[in-house]
């Protein structure tokens, strides 16, 4: 748990030398088709084209005794188009280049981002299962209008 929180802490610190891109911190949810939303929220450093983060969803294995699901992501940006994979923990071998075990699953996103890069909307999909995705750029405006 100090890892992730230390990776955390180390991306959103990182997030005030640029403005690049994603850079910063979302919030948002992936649904299934039958509209279960699951939470989630990542913390993304980009440089330029190509951008690295962390994110963290509520478990769904219904193991009490787990607090969350981490995930690293790592994907391009080409015009308003995003897309990226999301490998949980367990599935990463290494962080720093980022490489993953040999039977590991990677979730694809492929996302557009509208609303003057504030809204990322789109798709998600893995093995035979896909559903939408959406994420919203928090900011400390937003942060001081939630009540």
């Amino acid at each position: 748990m100090l890892r992730i929180a230390a990776l955390l802490g180390l991306l959103l610190a990182s997030s005030n030398t640029t403005a690049a891109g994603l850079t910063g911190l979302w919030v948002g949810y992936y649904s299934y088709t039958d509209n279960h939303r699951v939470p989630m929220s990542v913390a993304i450093q980009s440089d330029g084209q190509q951008f690295v983060g962390q994110m963290i969803e509520p478990n769904t294995s219904k193991n009490p005794s787990d607090v969350g699901r981490p995930a690293i992501i790592f994907g391009t940006i080409n015009g308003t188009a995003v897309v990226f994979d999301k490998a949980y923990f367990s599935d990463v071998e290494s962080t720093n280049p980022v490489m993953l075990k040999d039977d590991a699953k990677r979730v694809r996103y492929k996302l557009e981002a509208i609303d003057n890069g504030q809204t990322l909307f789109g798709r998600w999909s893995v093995g035979g299962m896909s559903g939408r995705a959406t994420f919203k750029r928090m900011s400390a405006n937003i942060v001081d209008k939630l009540p």
